[in-house]
């Protein structure tokens, strides 16, 4: 995959003022309490890689393992993870065909990621593949918002899918994640144009 040079250079710089002022919090409160095993889909440039860190000093996780299929977002994500001493194994693969035997891991991490996958039910589905009974997906990811904002989103997608490698402002992830586990809640954040909504939350795998 070619993947985005330009945007991984200046992904974590672009996305800075969001995580100082929500974003780390916001993915802090998704992913407390994962346990065990856990698979980071779609994981940029590693932005909840010190999350994971401290979870695994504390032991609280056994192991850790990511994805990532663009090339220029993997290399920064693996100097991210030498840099804070995170043990973890990253794969270039995408959300669509995740590496790992079914039932592997005890949750599953999707944050900021299925906006941007190219098919975003599969992606859902590969999840809860790979998830054990009884797993968790975490998720936090920004959705198409309601009313006017939400049309003016679909208007302005085509130009945003090129200018910030290929997400979209307008998917119906709540819907997918609803029709692909039966047990799933969230909350929801209200952003202004463009990003709209973002949906903080959780679906379980039957035991």
């Amino acid at each position: 995959m070619e993947g985005h040079p330009v945007l991984a250079a200046a992904y974590d710089w672009v996305m800075s003022g969001f995580e100082r002022a929500r974003g780390q919090h916001w993915r802090r409160s998704v992913l407390a309490g994962c346990r065990g095993d856990v698979l980071d889909v779609g994981c940029g440039t590693g932005a909840n890689f010190a999350i994971w860190r401290e979870m695994q000093g504390r032991g609280e996780l056994t192991t850790v393992a990511a994805v990532e299929p663009d090339p220029h977002m993997l290399r920064r994500a693996q100097e991210r993870a030498a840099r804070l001493g995170l043990t973890i194994q990253i794969a270039p693969a995408p959300a669509e065909q995740l590496p790992f035997p079914d039932n592997s891991f005890d949750c599953v991490a999707t944050t900021l990621v299925l906006c941007t996958v190219g098919d975003p039910a599969r992606s859902i589905a590969e999840a809860a593949r790979v998830l054990k009974p009884g797993g968790e997906l975490r998720f936090m990811e920004h959705v198409r918002a309601d009313g006017g904002v939400g049309r003016w989103q679909d208007r302005f997608t085509p130009l945003w899918r090129r200018v910030a490698g290929g997400c979209h402002l307008n998917r119906e992830t709540g819907t997918a994640l609803a029709a692909a586990f039966e047990q799933v809640s969230w909350g929801t954040v209200t952003l202004p144009f463009p990003i709209g909504r973002i949906l903080l939350g959780r679906a379980a795998k039957h035991r």
